[in-house]
C-alpha cells in the first residue's frame, strides 16, 4: 500500500507539472490573439461584454449596398479572430472574382480600339500627306500667279502717268488675278483648318488608347495587391499578367 501511494504521488506530481507546462506554452508560446485582434481593428469592431461570463463580439458593416452586415460572437477571442479572418478572406476572394470577370471585357475593348486606332492612324497619315501636297501646290500656284501679275502690270503707265495702250485691259486682268489669289488663299486656310482637325482627332484616339491601357493596369495591380494580402482564390483561365493562355493543340489521330 505504501508503494502504491508513492507511485500515485509521483504520478500526480508529474501530471501537475505537465499540465502546468502545457498551460505555460499555450499562454506564452501560442498565438497572441490580442495582437491579431489589433491587426483587424481597421476592418472590424471588437467589443467585450464583461461580467462573469464575458463574450467577444466582432462586427463589420457591409462593403457594398447589397452585402449584409457581418457579426460574430464567442466567449473565446481566438474563435472571433479566426471568424473575422475567414470573412476578410471571403471578401477578398469576391473582389478577385469580380476583377477577373472585368479583365476579359477590357482586353476585348482594348484589342478592338487598338485595331481601329491603327487603321485610323494609317488613314490620317495618308490624308495628312495629301493635304501637305495640296498646300504646297496651292502655295506654288499663288506665288507663280503673283509673279506673273507683277510682271504683266509693269509698264501700264508711262513716265508722265499716261495710260499706255491696253492698260485698262491689263488692270482688269490684274483685278481678276487678285481675286484668284484671294480665293486660293481662302482655300489654303480651309486646307490648314482641315489638317488641324485631323491632328486633333489623331490625338484623341491616342489618348483613348492610353486610358484603356491604364484601366487594365489598375485592375491588374489591384488583383496583385489582393493576392499579396493572403487571399486565396480558384484558378483562373487567365494568367497573372491578365492575358488568356493559348490552348495547346490536341494530338488527334
Amino acid at each position: 500500500m505504501n508503494t502504491f501511494s508513492k507511485f500515485l504521488t509521483i504520478f500526480v506530481t508529474v501530471a501537475s507539472l505537465a499540465f502546468l507546462g502545457f498551460a505555460g506554452i499555450s499562454t506564452f508560446a501560442g498565438p497572441n490573439w490580442e495582437n491579431e485582434k489589433e491587426k483587424l481593428s481597421d476592418h472590424f469592431s471588437f467589443e467585450n461584454s464583461g461580467g462573469e461570463q464575458p463574450t467577444w463580439t466582432a462586427t463589420r458593416p457591409g462593403v457594398s449596398n447589397n452585402s449584409p452586415e457581418f457579426k460574430t460572437n464567442s466567449a473565446v477571442l481566438a474563435d472571433v479572430v479566426i471568424a473575422c479572418k475567414k470573412q476578410l478572406a471571403k471578401e477578398q476572394q469576391e473582389r478577385i472574382d469580380a476583377l477577373n470577370g472585368q479583365i476579359p471585357g477590357l482586353e476585348e475593348r482594348i484589342s478592338i480600339a487598338a485595331r481601329t486606332n491603327e487603321a485610323d492612324l494609317a488613314a490620317l497619315d495618308v490624308r495628312a500627306g495629301q493635304l501637305l501636297d495640296e498646300i504646297e501646290a496651292v502655295r506654288a500656284e499663288s506665288i507663280a500667279t503673283l509673279k506673273k501679275v507683277i510682271g504683266e502690270t509693269a509698264g501700264t503707265v508711262d513716265a508722265d502717268d499716261n495710260a499706255v495702250p491696253g492698260a485698262i485691259q491689263k488692270r482688269a486682268d490684274l483685278t481678276e488675278r487678285m481675286k484668284d489669289a484671294y480665293r486660293l488663299r481662302a482655300e489654303l486656310e480651309e486646307i490648314r483648318t482641315e489638317q488641324y482637325g485631323i491632328a486633333e482627332q489623331k490625338q484623341k484616339l491616342q489618348v483613348l488608347l492610353i486610358r484603356m491601357n491604364a484601366v487594365l493596369d489598375r485592375l491588374q495591380r489591384r488583383r496583385n495587391q489582393l493576392e499579396k494580402a493572403g487571399a486565396t482564390f480558384e484558378k483562373s483561365d487567365y494568367s497573372s499578367d491578365g492575358t488568356k493562355p493559348t490552348p495547346a493543340a490536341s494530338n488527334g489521330a
